[in-house]
Parts: C-alpha cells; sequence; structure tokens
C-alpha cells in the first residue's frame, strides 16, 4: 500500500531541520574565542544559502536554530546574548552579555547591544548606538549615530539618533529625539519632537 504523506511534513522538518552549524574556524576577540557560522538551509529573508558563511558566536546558545534569524558578515554574538525570530545582527555589530534580539529587528554598523538589553519588534540599531543596561526597544524604532540607550528606558516606535542619550526609567513613545538631547527621569514622551533638550 502507498503511504500516504503527513500534511505537516514539511513544515515539522523545517522546524526541527538544522538551519546552521557553528564551524571549526575561529577569531579571537577579547578574552574569547568565537566561531564562523555556515548554513545548512536557505534563508531568503535575510539572503542567505546553504553553504553561506555568516558571522560569530561563542556557541550554539547565541543563535537559535529556529526562525530565520541569522548573524552575518563580521556580525558578533556571544557570552550568553541571544539572536531568534527573524532578527539579524550583521556587518561588525556586537551583541553581547545577557542581551536579546528577536522579532525581525536588524544590528548592524559597529553598534554594541549588552548587559540585559532587549531589541525586538520592527526595529533597526545601527551605525555606533550603543544599548545597554536594562534598555528596551521595539515596535518600529530606529536607533543610530551615537545614540546611548540606559538604564531601565523603554522605547517604542520612535526614532533616537546623533549624540542623543536616553536613561532612567524614561519611555518614549512614538516619538523623535535628535541633537545631544539629554533626557534622564521617570517621564513618558508621546508624540514629541525634541533636539538639543535636557529632562532631568
Amino acid at each position: 500500500m502507498k503511504s500516504r504523506r503527513h500534511p505537516f511534513r514539511n513544515i515539522f522538518y523545517k522546524i526541527f531541520q538544522k538551519k546552521y552549524i557553528v564551524t571549526d574556524i575561529p577569531i579571537g576577540h577579547h578574552d574569547k574565542t568565537l566561531y564562523r557560522i555556515r548554513a545548512l538551509r536557505d534563508i531568503p529573508l535575510h539572503n542567505v544559502q546553504a553553504g553561506d558563511f555568516g558571522g560569530y558566536v561563542e556557541g550554539y546558545r547565541n543563535l537559535s536554530q529556529l526562525g530565520d534569524c541569522w548573524v552575518g558578515e563580521n556580525g558578533k554574538v556571544y557570552d550568553y546574548a541571544r539572536v531568534s525570530s527573524d532578527a539579524i545582527v550583521r556587518y561588525r555589530a556586537e551583541v553581547y552579555g545577557y542581551a536579546k534580539i528577536s522579532g525581525s529587528a536588524v544590528v548592524y554598523g559597529f553598534s554594541d547591544i549588552h548587559d540585559h538589553a532587549l531589541v525586538c519588534g520592527q526595529t533597526e540599531v545601527y551605525y555606533k548606538a550603543v544599548v545597554k543596561d536594562y534598555a528596551y526597544i521595539g515596535g518600529k524604532s530606529h536607533v543610530h549615530g551615537h545614540a546611548i540607550l540606559s538604564g531601565e528606558c523603554k522605547i517604542i516606535s520612535s526614532t533616537i539618533r546623533d549624540f542623543s542619550i536616553i536613561r532612567g526609567n524614561t519611555m518614549i513613545i512614538d516619538s523623535d529625539i535628535s541633537g545631544d538631547s539629554y533626557i534622564d527621569s521617570d517621564a513618558v514622551i508621546e508624540e514629541a519632537t525634541i533636539t538639543s533638550e535636557a529632562f532631568t
């Protein structure tokens, strides 16, 4: 009797199929040894084909085998940091400590994400931005330039750029913060445009 193909076979195959391997190609980075990854299947979302080399991780804990997440070019993810869902870390961006990158977030350039920071949603973090401590970025946010986000600030669907510094428990929603703005407060800032102002 001819066997019938289970209707969910392709779905299960994609879920349980390994997406990448950690190769034995090392690079010394600070006091750690990281290893280049290599794709085992196509990841069209990030223009990755099976066999392509990616960026560097310390181990399998740094990049989920599920979803279409990826570490590309010279991106580096290490310590207990993790990239999941459909997110990507690429170029020379670094994610470390216990930071998490998820959703469809894109982290690139020379950006630096560490400590317990969480970047998710459709966020883009790039150029030389720094996100640290317990900072949260979500929604459709853009963080770039030399911006620094720290403390327990929450950025939702906002743009933080130039030399802006956001600290403390500030929550910023649907806003544009630029120039050399300095915000360190417990305020909720919503639908605002702020240029070179200080809130403490």
